[in-house]
C-alpha cells in the first residue's frame, strides 16, 4: 500500500468517526441539552446497529487476533443490547425507527475492501472515538431520565461502554504504529 494510501485510509477512520459522533450528538440534542430517553434509546439502538456491523467486517477481516476478537465481543456485546433496548421500548410504547447513515454505509464498504493491519488501527480507532459519544451521551440521559427501569439501563449501559472504552484503548496502544514515509 502506497504512503499516500496510508494516509487517505486513517483520514477517512478519522472524518467517519468524528462524523459519527456530531450526528450522535446532534441526534441527542447537543451537549448542552437534556437528552430524552426516547432519544437515548434510539441513539443507542443506531450504535448497536453500527457496532454490529463495523465489528462483522472488522472480526473477518482484521490481521490482529485482539482485534478480531474484541470486534467478536462488540458484536455479542451490541446484539444483546440491542435486545435489551427493543425490549425497553417495546415495554415503554417507545417507537425505535433507524438505518445507518449513508455515510456509516460508505464507510462499511470501504472497510470490506480492506484488509489486515489498515483495518486494525481504524476499526478500533473508529470504536475508541464512537465509545466517547456514546458514554458521554448516555451519562447525561442517565441524569435526567425519570423512568428507573430506562434509568438503571442507561447507567448499566454507560458502564458496559466505558469497559469496552478501556479494553478499546489498551489495543490501540499495542498495535504498531504506522510507518509513514
Amino acid at each position: 500500500m502506497s504512503r499516500v494510501h496510508k494516509k487517505r485510509v486513517a483520514l477517512i477512520g478519522t472524518v467517519v468517526s468524528l462524523l459519527f459522533a456530531v450526528c450522535l450528538m446532534a441526534q441527542v440534542g447537543g451537549t448542552k441539552d437534556a437528552v430524552s430517553e426516547e432519544a437515548a434509546l434510539q441513539t443507542l439502538a443506531l450504535a448497536s446497529l453500527w457496532k454490529m456491523e463495523s465489528g462483522r467486517i472488522a472480526a473477518a477481516r482484521a490481521s490482529s487476533k485482539a482485534v478480531r476478537d474484541f470486534a467478536a465481543q462488540m458484536i455479542n456485546r451490541y446484539r444483546s443490547m440491542a435486545e435489551e433496548i427493543a425490549s425497553l421500548a417495546g415495554k415503554k410504547s417507545i417507537s425505535l425507527s433507524g438505518r445507518l447513515s449513508q455515510t456509516q454505509e460508505n464507510t462499511l464498504a470501504y472497510m470490506a475492501a480492506q484488509r489486515g493491519a489498515e483495518i486494525d488501527r481504524e476499526y478500533v480507532s473508529m470504536t475508541v472515538d464512537d465509545l466517547a459519544a456514546e458514554i458521554k451521551m448516555s451519562r447525561s440521559a442517565v441524569t435526567t431520565a425519570k423512568d428507573p427501569a430506562i434509568r438503571t439501563f442507561l447507567a448499566a449501559a454507560a458502564q458496559k461502554l466505558e469497559e469496552d472504552r478501556r479494553r478499546a484503548d489498551t489495543i490501540l496502544d499495542a498495535l504498531p504504529q504506522p510507518i509513514l514515509k
